[in-house]
């Protein structure tokens, strides 16, 4: 080897750990405040050593989360079609997608994963309400102020009043389950009525359960047929909830449906138990210049001891509803990057996007540097 060669190999060297550096500080300062969700293209190229090397700088815990990671992995596939649906059924009318946090955080992150670069992006949104942030004010006086906060949020979201009332612009709300509490509070806090909005809105749960909203269904019904992860997501998470039959109205029922409610009913009790990077919203606050849902100023921290979890039976044992969810930054850093990898792959991005969209070019990434490659638009 060369002298010259030495050099290069030594400056190629310090370049990669300067980068390695640059993502461990980026995760830190994600993990410094979980409160603010970062977006899947902040994340992106991120690892989960460079989460783990953020984690011990901040002293958090690391749990072992292999179980929650296969789910993860085999629910990807059952959310691409999903999020085709979506873009299929909706796409031609141009529509805003709004999704609802925590719970349809990550279906927000494959379809924005998906189109990233192109002018559906700029039309999707993720908003973190919770009954306590949108509650009246006689109710719970703390949040007093909540009302006209709201209507600021999500005006900044594309939701506001103006917006419902353009006869222009249609919308897509999507949530986990189960009857769509959460799109009626947006709607009546906006000053207007599901019959005012007519078609122009379309309300999806992945789950609906006496709901006048319609329950996401599917563009590829042979994924399901031999498919396995309604039956070993049961067997794992189903019957540690045996008491909870009651409370939920049988919608633990899970042998009782058709198959395709079996995939639905799995998919949106994944959505809502898998780790969050905090817990639910109860205030809307000014944050960097822009408005967003946060926990409770005593819940920003990280890490609280009765949320946090060390295997699969102690997330289970203390949940006391079905959409209760571990709170765990770490942990769900991590479930956001396996997302964000697959939705944002070439081979992904045109199984989804060839039927869906006219242009034959997208931005995708790869490495660190994005770069245009082109997509075949096949018949």
């Amino acid at each position: 080897m060369t002298q010259q060669e030495r050099k290069n190999m030594k400056t190629c060297s310090s370049e990669v750990l300067e980068c390695e550096q640059k993502n461990i500080e980026k995760a830190e300062s994600i993990l410094r405040r979980p409160f603010l969700r970062p977006s899947p293209t902040v994340v992106q190229n991120l690892t989960f050593e460079d989460v783990d090397n953020a984690a011990k700088i901040l002293d958090y815990p690391i749990r072992n989360i292999d179980t929650f990671i296969n789910f993860q992995r085999n629910a990807l596939t059952l959310i691409e079609d999903k999020v085709k649906t979506l873009l299929i059924q909706h796409e031609p009318n141009k529509p805003k997608y709004i999704f609802f946090a925590r719970d349809g955080e990550l279906m927000y992150d494959a379809m924005l994963s998906v189109v990233e670069g192109t002018e559906i992006a700029d039309r999707i949104h993720l908003v973190r309400l919770s009954r306590g942030s949108v509650e009246q004010v006689e109710r719970w006086p703390e949040f007093e102020n909540n009302f006209e906060k709201n209507r600021t949020y999500f005006a900044q979201e594309g939701m506001a009043q103006s917006d419902f009332q353009d006869s222009n612009e249609n919308f897509v709300f999507v949530d986990s389950g189960y009857q769509g509490s959460m799109f009626n509070a947006v709607l009546n806090i906006s000053g207007v009525s599901r019959e005012e909005m007519g078609e122009r809105l379309m309300g999806y749960l992945v789950f609906r359960e006496a709901s006048p909203y319609r329950e996401l269904g599917w563009t590829d019904r042979k994924l399901i047929e031999h498919n396995k992860f309604a039956e070993e997501f049961y067997e794992t998470f189903g019957k540690q909830w045996e008491g909870l039959r009651s409370w939920s109205c049988g919608i633990m029922e899970y042998p009782d449906f058709k198959k395709d409610r079996q995939f639905n009913w799995a998919l949106a009790h994944w959505m809502q138990i898998q780790p969050k990077y905090c817990d639910s919203s109860f205030n809307i606050e000014k944050v960097d210049e822009k408005w967003v849902g946060i926990p409770y100023k005593d819940r920003r921290t990280y890490p609280f001891q009765e949320y946090g979890f060390a295997d699969i039976k102690s997330v289970l044992d203390p949940i006391p509803h079905p959409n209760a969810a571990a709170t765990d930054p770490v942990a769900a850093m991590k479930l956001q990057l396996i997302t964000t990898s697959h939705f944002s792959s070439q081979e992904v991005r045109k199984r989804i996007l060839r039927d869906v969209i006219s242009t034959n070019t997208l931005p995708i990434q790869v490495g660190v540097k994005k770069v245009i490659q082109p997509i075949i638009k096949t018949s």
